[in-house]
């Protein structure tokens, strides 16, 4: 989607209830799954869902008496989204200086951080060789793609 926007916290809720469900979803299933909780009228339910529609999230068909709603947009992809659009605001748009925020002196126990290991080796389908150690930071080469690239991590075992 070339014009993705943010979503508000109402419609971004709606969407989890969207992406949790088997389409078609009715505003039945929205007020079950989450507007009686919220204490929403039908109507609000309806609007919003209508407003998901506007903004190209959802495509809707009406059978009958029977609304029924279509995601456009994937999870991930609006998450994604989300994510590029806050390390963008809040981090200069460095992943190192988001990571270095999350991290903030905390060790990362060996689970967490093996499991880094296996997120970095799939995503580039490389091999982690390691470095070694200063302060903080372990280096780590990762090598892929028949090139050598250096990886920081930002945490250390504790």
């Amino acid at each position: 989607m070339e014009n993705m926007r943010k979503l508000p916290d109402a419609e971004f809720d709606i969407m989890k209830v969207v992406w949790a469900n088997e389409p078609p979803i009715t505003t039945s299933i929205i007020m079950q799954q989450h507007g009686h909780k919220e204490g929403w009228k039908l109507q609000t339910a309806i609007s919003l869902l209508l407003r998901l529609v506007e903004r190209g999230f959802l495509r809707t068909e009406k059978n009958g008496k029977v609304r029924t709603f279509f995601p456009l947009v994937n999870k991930e992809d609006y998450l994604r989204f989300e994510t590029e659009k806050f390390i963008e605001k809040f981090h200069d748009n460095s992943v190192v200086k988001f990571i270095s925020t999350m991290y903030n002196g905390t060790a990362l126990n060996d689970d967490d951080i093996d499991e880094l290991h296996k997120w970095v080796k799939k995503l580039c389908n490389c091999t982690l060789v390691y470095v070694g150690y200063v302060g903080y930071v372990t280096l780590y080469f990762v090598r892929g793609w028949s090139l050598w690239l250096v990886f920081l991590f930002l945490f250390t075992r504790i």
